[in-house]
């Protein structure tokens, strides 16, 4: 393949919405706000050298000035000087893409798919019930071999994605090899795109009668699916939970709250600072889970995902197993512009109820386990070997 994509060892990129990539440069090509920057009064004084240096650029520079070139520029500096990395100035047209990844609820043709680097392949690793890839008989363990009649060995990660997006009602052929029983079998579908919703919980009772749930996302949506979830594995009278959430980045911190209030007693979840300095505490009333619990986290692992990872852990109410996290504690809000563009700026900060904020140092695990494999979608319970070790603690918690 032209492009390999690696996150750690691997990339996981999820066919459920088309990704929105912002490149913000620093470069200044033109100045032309000293009329601007002079309106400015209360900080007039801050502005001066640009001020002084736009003049001498016009009078010097051995070329022409792009005004808008040169504002898109000021703003990307400025942005840029508060050293903050979640924090963009994001165009008009990229602000439409943002917005338009945001509000999206489906997916081309409803696969979840994994780059495997040890073997140099797109796999499939889900296939969503009732999704347009299930109907035409797609199975996880597929290994794409062409999309819309280019070779996927010709492609990369992020081309193969964009050939299966698409309008709902249009099609696309896809070519998969697939072994069954020792054999290999190529097989082609025409598949019609579609609007999928994507489960954001996916749960189930694993080998010891222990319960898993794997977080795909801690959006608004996600929290009924949680409540079902923990509902489905405390009727199925589990010894305990091991929540995965390795790979599980950004979202909605409120998601996660509210699902960690059905988990943990009376007590304040997680402390809040806004820029004035604003502080709240966020509580859980005395309804709880009383199960052993264990949470999966890897370096992927970020923003709501270490919130409830670190909160649980601040209880007392489970044991962190895998690896450490990213290191994201602060939430983005996008505050748009009379031009149609927008500032993308983090303006709230969450931290743990006892434990130190996180924020660029992460999480360590209270058991620190490598994966023992590149790819956790291509493992199953037996060869998971953090998986097994989590596992392990809830069995021997009941003993």
């Amino acid at each position: 393949m032209k492009k390999k994509i690696t996150v750690g060892t691997t990339v996981v990129l999820i066919l459920l919405a088309a990704l929105l990539t912002f490149q913000v440069t620093y470069h200044f090509v033109g100045l032309q706000y000293q009329a601007k920057v002079e309106t400015l009064t209360k900080t007039q004084s801050d502005f001066s050298l640009l001020a002084e240096a736009d003049p001498v650029i016009r009078e010097n520079f051995l070329g022409e000035v792009d005004d808008e070139k040169a504002e898109i520029g000021l703003i990307q500096g400025y942005v840029s000087s508060l050293g903050d990395p979640y924090s963009a100035y994001l165009t008009a047209e990229e602000y439409t893409r943002y917005k338009k990844e945001k509000e999206t609820t489906g997916s081309a043709i409803g696969v979840r798919l994994t780059f495997d680097s040890a073997q140099n392949r797109i796999v499939v690793y889900s296939v969503l019930q009732g999704s347009p890839a299930q109907k035409e008989g797609m199975l996880p363990g597929d290994v794409l071999t062409s999309v819309a009649g280019k070779k996927v060995e010709d492609l990369g990660f992020f081309e193969v994605m964009q050939l299966l997006h698409g309008e709902p009602g249009t099609k696309v052929d896809i070519s998969v090899r697939r072994e069954i029983a020792m054999q290999v079998l190529d097989m082609n579908f025409t598949v019609t795109r579609d609007k999928v919703k994507a489960n954001a919980v996916a749960y189930s009772v694993l080998e010891g009668n222990v319960g898993y749930m794997q977080i795909f996302s801690f959006e608004e949506g996600a929290v009924s699916e949680f409540h079902t979830a923990v509902n489905a594995l405390v009727s199925a009278q589990v010894r305990g939970i091991v929540f995965d959430v390795r790979n599980t980045s950004g979202g909605d911190a409120t998601a996660s709250i509210k699902m960690l209030d059905r988990l943990l007693p009376e007590g304040i979840m997680v402390r809040t600072v806004n820029h004035k300095g604003e502080k709240k505490e966020l509580k859980s009333d005395a309804t709880c889970l009383q199960l052993p619990m264990a949470v999966l986290m890897n370096s992927e692992t970020s923003f709501s995902a270490e919130i409830f990872a670190a909160t649980l852990k601040d209880f007392g109410a489970a044991t962190l197993v895998g690896e450490k996290t990213y290191g994201k504690s602060m939430e983005q809000k996008a505050l748009e512009l009379d031009n149609g563009s927008a500032l993308l700026l983090s303006v709230l900060a969450y931290q743990p109820p006892v434990s130190p904020s996180f924020e660029s140092a992460g999480i360590e695990p209270d058991v620190a386990v490598a994966l023992e494999g590149e790819n956790i979608y291509l493992l199953d319970q037996k060869s998971d070997n953090q998986l097994q070790r989590a596992c392990a603690l809830i069995i021997g918690e009941n003993h």
